[in-house]
């Protein structure tokens, strides 16, 4: 992991910086609607289901779906894998009805 976060930021200062990790944020309350796709075997699971459920805690309306057997680039091989397609369209879905309103 530490590989990767160097490619995201290459401050060490910025560790702790919420913008660098909303997770540690202090307060999340009136944030708009959240959508969060997690993948049973993502690192960064545990982190996405945490920041899902400071969201919720918040008061913020949050969706949680983890998609059981995928792994954290799931979402960008849908020419190979079922599980990809749908977690696009859930996505294609929430962002339509969300400029719908």
């Amino acid at each position: 992991m530490e590989y990767f976060r160097k490619h995201y930021y290459d401050q060490i200062e910025v560790i702790d910086d919420y913008r660098a990790a909303p997770l540690l944020a202090e307060n999340l309350s009136n944030l708009p609607p959240a959508m969060m796709i997690v993948a049973k075997y993502d690192p960064l699971r545990d982190e996405g289901l945490a920041y899902a459920q400071r969201l919720a805690e918040a008061g913020n309306h949050v969706v949680v779906t983890e998609y059981l057997g995928m792994t954290h680039a799931f979402f960008t091989l849908t020419k190979v894998v079922d599980a990809a397609v749908q977690a696009v369209d859930q996505v294609a879905s929430a962002v339509r009805q969300a400029m719908a309103k």
